[in-house]
């Protein structure tokens, strides 16, 4: 493992962050960290701890740790071509650590991205992996409204929520695992058509629930807008570099939440009282959404405050 020669202290420098934001690039990063084991802390049968890259998604990622008569054991996960034979292609971003450690070690992880590059790494215990309980709620909740109300706001909401939460399996891994069964060469297509149709039904839902077309003609064309330059760009996305396609999509996140809003706020002034639920809504998602945005051109840091 060249890394571990002495050359090559000096390139390596301190993250001063819990939560690294790496940005766009197509350099392989190499992070260097010790582990230690606290005395108190033991593992129920049956539980192993893992090192959790969160919901980062990279192209590739190996980890090297120590093995007592020296040398090091690899892990790697990510796209075939890009591991190491052995490697486990297209599941999340974990790796097994051991169960105790003798000594402290100091450990190498090298890690690529085809897209924006975080790194919220945790050790965890196997059980404290999170579920995808609240979205599928939602999904229940407005598939009932829909069936009962006939409303077709509810059928774009219901179609939105979908491709959100379709968006968030492939992003941390699990459309991979299970819809494509490991073959990740079109998993960063897929994951951008499924941004853009969030973004197109999220913009349609509006058009419906504010009535626009009726109450606020300008809003419902700049709705309209909104949604037919997502199309185009969904359009492009095969045959576009990803990493011009993303770009594209953050600019979206700062210029959809702004027209949802003030589409909002222009129908609520014109009397639809419904209005002030989709304003109040819209103001935290829309926060929420150019956050997102920031993160991804490296605008604003990654921290546990900003990436969730």
């Amino acid at each position: 493992l060249d890394v571990v020669s002495p050359e090559y202290d000096a390139l390596f420098r301190p993250a001063n962050q819990t939560w690294l934001n790496l940005g766009l690039g197509d350099s392989a990063w190499w992070l260097r960290f010790r582990l230690t084991q606290d005395p108190g802390l033991r593992l129920a049968p049956g539980e192993e701890w893992v090192l959790d890259l969160g919901w980062c998604r990279p192209s590739s990622a190996r980890l090297f740790l120590p093995l007592p008569m020296g040398g090091f054991s690899e892990q790697a996960v990510g796209d075939p071509g890009e591991i190491a034979p052995g490697g486990a292609a297209g599941t999340a971003a974990s790796f097994l650590l051991p169960r105790s450690l003798g000594e402290p070690g100091t450990c190498y992880l090298r890690v690529t991205a085809h897209t924006a590059l975080f790194l919220p790494a945790e050790i965890l215990s196997e059980p404290a992996y999170a579920d995808y309980g609240v979205m599928l709620a939602m999904l229940g909740l407005n598939l009932l409204f829909f069936l009962t109300l006939r409303d077709k706001s509810h059928a774009w909401y219901l179609l939105y929520v979908f491709f959100l939460t379709a968006y968030f399996l492939a992003y941390n891994g699990y459309l991979v695992r299970y819809a494509f069964s490991g073959q990740t060469e079109s998993e960063l297509p897929v994951r951008l058509l499924l941004m853009g149709a969030f973004i197109l039904c999220a913009a349609q839902f509006a058009r419906s629930f504010l009535l626009t077309r009726k109450l606020a003609p300008e809003a419902d064309r700049a709705l309209a807008l909104v949604a037919l330059a997502t199309l185009a760009v969904m359009a492009l996305t095969p045959a576009v570099n990803p990493r011009v396609i993303i770009r594209y999509y953050a600019l979206f996140a700062f210029a959809a939440p702004v027209v949802a809003l003030w589409s909002g706020i222009l129908v609520l002034r014109r009397g639809f009282r419904p209005a002030r639920y989709y304003v109040a809504a819209w103001i935290l998602m829309g926060l929420g959404t150019m956050v997102h945005g920031m993160i991804h051109l490296n605008l604003l840091p990654l921290s546990p405050v900003t990436g969730f």
